[in-house]
């Protein structure tokens, strides 16, 4: 799904104020937090002049529906300017950024699944201390 610069405004003026502070740590991903607690997080790369790339939106699930998530990836949207943004939204939730932060459809994404087999190690091990024959796809 993608998202044009001058659709941002228009999603701006349909989030509600809540009390929440958002802040920026690092020039890309964006967090809000509430009563010194993170309550929601968004990210926008941006590539170079004319794209972006966002994702990581994510709200605290007590504290969906008050338009904490709206607030935050508006002001990620802010945050690409006038570069097309690009997202990776799973098929259910497609209509849902359609139609609260206005992005459009594109093109579809194919997601893969495969089950694991075998027996898994104990803990965390270092991957060059595993052979490649065991983790390369059959």
């Amino acid at each position: 799904m993608w998202h044009s610069a001058g659709q941002a405004k228009r999603l701006e003026s349909r989030c509600p104020r809540r009390r929440v502070l958002l802040y920026n740590r690092s020039r890309r991903v964006f967090f809000a937090e509430s009563g010194g607690e993170p309550v929601a997080t968004a990210a926008v790369v941006n590539d170079d002049g004319r794209f972006a790339f966002g994702g990581l939106f994510i709200v605290r699930e007590d504290l969906r529906g008050h338009g904490i998530g709206a607030r935050i990836i508006g002001t990620a949207i802010k945050h690409a300017g006038d570069r097309i943004i690009g997202i990776d939204v799973v098929a259910a939730m497609q209509q849902k950024y359609r139609d609260r932060s206005g992005f459009q459809f594109a093109f579809r994404s194919v997601r893969f699944e495969r089950r694991g087999g075998g027996t898994g190690a104990d803990g965390p091990v270092a991957a060059a201390s595993v052979p490649f024959s065991e983790i390369a796809l059959l």
